[in-house]
């Protein structure tokens, strides 16, 4: 089996194990390397490699040291551009869509309580390798009296609480590690808004962005539709392409573009109000608001509008997305 070359990018001082798109890296197979001072983003697919024991010197002699990514999937190496900070490169390995979701530091994730373990903690389902938990006092302003009575079966927002110190900027939020969590140890989930950057609301106050979600639907979707759907619109660029990190608008483009599959949501948000929560575990919460004038409104719009993301997986263009919104709420 002939060795893949190898690509050096001298200006960041960042190592490509593997040629872009070109070979199909297997799982642990290292696919990157950088110094601790090279600032690149981080995406899904990719874990840091851990360094042995043995890299710890016993005196104090100045020693090379180098981070090593390893892939987590069978697929290519991709590079593209951070979406906030087009100057730093984004590398990621793409999942499959019939892949297990890995939990990853900051990630925004819907789950389902699964079992109440004591009066401090809840197990939930989120659609990893095994059930991950949350501290019952989690939440924006909860204390031991005031806090949410969660039940099995209950659905939250919240996000996978980092577990470490951050080194690299994640692809995604940019705040914490980018990581993923270690597979030996157990996940822990949050609804605090600050820990990820975000204006904390108490959760009472019905402005909290994690929480409790009430009533609604949850659909099961591929990982990487649930991407999409939270990929901004006005900075989507495909990665590859010539306009790789250029800003797109959301209007005045032909319809035969591509654009994210959040673009689906801004159609649909022109015709029907409804909430949605997405969550990167494929996990997407749809509710559909109600109306003084039909009492089943709220039930029409959210089985509505969840069928019309569950079938709007395939559109790329703005032509099929709108087409797909037209057949389901025509003007």
């Amino acid at each position: 089996m002939s060795t893949p070359p190898v690509s050096c990018s001298s200006s960041i001082g960042i190592t490509e194990l593997a040629p872009l798109r070109e070979h199909v890296c297997l799982p642990g197979e290292p696919v990157l390397m950088a110094p601790p001072s090279a600032v690149v983003a981080i995406g899904g697919g990719l874990r840091l490699l851990p360094p042995p024991p043995s890299a710890i010197a016993a005196d104090d002699a100045p020693q090379v040291t180098m981070d090593v990514f390893l892939s987590e999937y069978c697929a290519p190496l991709q590079r593209s551009s951070h979406l906030l900070h087009t100057h730093i490169p984004r590398y990621t390995v793409p999942t499959p869509a019939c892949r297990r979701y890995v939990p990853r530091a900051a990630d925004p994730v819907v789950a389902i309580i699964a079992r109440k373990a004591s009066q401090n903690y809840y197990y939930c389902y989120i659609g990893g390798s095994s059930l991950a938990y949350m501290d019952a006092l989690a939440f924006d302003g909860a204390t031991k009296v005031s806090r949410p009575r969660l039940i099995e079966g209950d659905v939250v927002y919240c996000y996978v609480k980092p577990r470490a110190v951050p080194s690299y900027v994640d692809g995604a939020l940019g705040s914490v590690a980018s990581g993923a969590c270690d597979a030996a140890g157990e996940v822990e989930l949050s609804c605090t808004a600050a820990e990820v950057g975000l204006p904390p609301k108490d959760w009472t106050s019905g402005e909290a962005v994690f929480g409790p979600l009430h009533s609604g639907r949850v659909l099961h979707l591929p990982l990487t539709y649930a991407r999409r759907l939270l990929t901004p619109m006005g900075l989507y660029s495909r990665p590859g392409s010539a306009q790789e990190g250029v800003h797109a608008g959301t209007e005045g483009k032909d319809d035969d573009s591509e654009v994210p599959a959040s673009y689906l949501l801004q159609l649909l948000g022109r015709r029907v109000p409804f909430e949605v929560a997405i969550g990167l575990n494929g996990l997407v919460w749809v509710r559909g608001l109600s109306s003084e004038a039909d009492v089943t409104a709220a039930v029409r719009r959210t089985v509505a509008v969840s069928s019309c993301i569950a079938e709007a997986q395939c559109d790329a263009t703005r032509a099929e997305m709108k087409a797909r919104v037209e057949a389901y709420f025509p003007c």
